[in-house]
Formats: structure tokens, C-alpha cells, sequence
């Protein structure tokens, strides 16, 4: 019964930081103009949640996997990506590069 107890008492201070950090990035993006704060609220609550919680930055499970899923994880989206716009370009429906696009007009 501790492991629940822990669990949900950890998933509630996470909560509660993200929001709190979400809110104090949108005061920011009020205050600043910038979007930039937002992008850390997520990052900021996890630390800070194993920070109260004392828990070990290693239990996140920040540590390289298994070669084969490493590969996969990179070259998977490249792939896809690299498809998707040579289909694009063999039907015609883009070019490869636009000039006429990147000129700003004043």
C-alpha cells in the first residue's frame, strides 16, 4: 500500500508543479512577449518533484538504450521525411527551393 501512497502523492506534487510553472509562464509571456518559459514548465516540475520527493535524477530513465533502438529512433523520422518530401516533389506540389517565397517585400 506505501508504493501507491508514494506513487500518487508523487504524480500530485508533479501536477501541481507543472501547472504552477504553466501559469507562471504564461504571466511571463505576458510580461515578456516570449513563449520560451512555457517550453521549460514540463522540465522545471519533473527536477523540481525528484528534488522534494528525493528521489534519484537517474530513476528518470535517462540512460542509452539498446543500439538498435537508438538507430531506429534517428533514422526512422529521417526516413519518413525524406519521403514524404520526395513525394511532394515528384508530384509537383512543391519545389526545392523557392526563391520567390524567402523574398521579403517591403
Amino acid at each position: 500500500m506505501k508504493n501507491s501512497k508514494d506513487t500518487i502523492l508523487t504524480l500530485a506534487t508533479f501536477f501541481i508543479l507543472v501547472v504552477a510553472f504553466y501559469l507562471l509562464g504564461y504571466w511571463l509571456i505576458y510580461r515578456m512577449g516570449q513563449a520560451t518559459p512555457l517550453m521549460l514548465s514540463v522540465g522545471a516540475a519533473t527536477l523540481l518533484t525528484c528534488l522534494l520527493r528525493k528521489r534519484k535524477l537517474s530513476s528518470l530513465g535517462w540512460q542509452w538504450g539498446e543500439w538498435k533502438y537508438q538507430r531506429t529512433s534517428y533514422l526512422l523520422p529521417l526516413i519518413i521525411a525524406l519521403l514524404s518530401y520526395l513525394i511532394i516533389w515528384a508530384c509537383g506540389f512543391g519545389e526545392f527551393y523557392n526563391a520567390e517565397f524567402n523574398f521579403v517585400r517591403t
